[in-house]
């Protein structure tokens, strides 16, 4: 499933950047949004609290849903989350680290995905 996998270091830790292709759109927003609340021990979210939640952008590959993905009741561990939607396809990036790096770590996340390319 992962067509890549990052270890990104940050002050003295890393993060883990990892890296999904899925033909369709890989299982839809709402449940993947909350497989990974659910991975936080977060309540599950309906499809307009869901909107609500997301960013969005573009990359060179298609636009993208941006979501921060935080209990506060642990700041060790979040998800900086961004699901591309492509033609018949999409991609899905997670970033798997701690509520501070993934304020340091956004910027830098965009700009990764502002390189992607589509290739034949």
């Amino acid at each position: 499933m992962r067509v890549g996998s990052y270890k990104i270091p940050y002050n003295q830790e890393y993060a883990d950047l990892s890296i999904t292709y899925f033909k369709g759109d890989g299982g839809g927003l709402v449940p993947n949004i909350n497989r990974w609340r659910g991975q936080l021990n977060l309540d599950l979210l309906s499809l307009e609290e869901v909107s609500d939640m997301a960013m969005y952008g573009n990359s060179p590959i298609g636009s993208y849903a941006m979501f921060k993905i935080i209990n506060n009741f642990n700041l060790n561990k979040a998800f900086l989350s961004f699901i591309i939607s492509m033609e018949e396809s999409t991609v899905f990036l997670k970033l798997d680290c701690t509520v501070e790096c993934l304020n340091l770590l956004e910027k830098d996340i965009k700009s990764f995905i502002n390189t992607f390319q589509y290739n034949n």
